[in-house]
């Protein structure tokens, strides 16, 4: 069952369980209605923690369209659609990991100099041909893209580098 990132549980009693965002306790209805279910990214504390930033599609768009960037943007409601009516139901897990790592390759590839051009890739090679898919009602293709690209990301700007060379 999918579980916002941002509860913390204290058992199935719902004892001591808080939401991580403004630290108060949780009913057990919210903990079932909301928290630990499908609809958890509807919460009012989980939107107001997301739109702090942390999402590179949404960083990657912000970066093409900057002056005309609208967070409705056809782009992000389609990876949205995507996200909702296939990964959240089929792989869960996925949109679990990508809330607990996209934060940390947002803030990777911002400390990098060409930070823009990075996210004009993403948009380019990820983004466009995703939405393309969703449109076309190819969601697994669309789904199997973004995979691949989340993975390469996590994989460059979260893999530290080792040395073999060094004992």
């Amino acid at each position: 069952m999918p579980q916002c990132p941002y509860f913390k549980g204290g058992g199935y009693s719902g004892t001591d369980a808080y939401c991580d965002v403004d630290r108060k306790t949780i009913s057990r209805t919210t903990i079932d209605n909301t928290c630990c279910s499908y609809g958890y990214d509807q919460c009012i504390n989980y939107k107001k923690k997301a739109s702090e930033g942390g999402c590179y599609l949404t960083t990657a768009c912000m970066e093409v369209m900057q002056d005309v960037f609208d967070d409705d943007c056809a782009e992000l409601t389609l990876l949205r659609r995507l996200r909702d009516n296939f990964v959240k139901i089929n792989h869960p897990e996925v949109v679990e990991q990508y809330y607990r790592v996209a934060p940390q390759i947002v803030a990777a590839i911002d400390n990098i100099p060409e930070r823009s051009e990075i996210y004009k890739v993403l948009y380019q090679e990820m983004i466009l041909p995703a939405v393309a898919k969703i449109e076309a009602e190819n969601y697994l293709d669309a789904y199997e893209l973004y995979k691949e690209h989340s993975e390469a990301l996590e994989y460059k700007y979260l893999t530290e580098d080792i040395d073999l060379t060094k004992g």
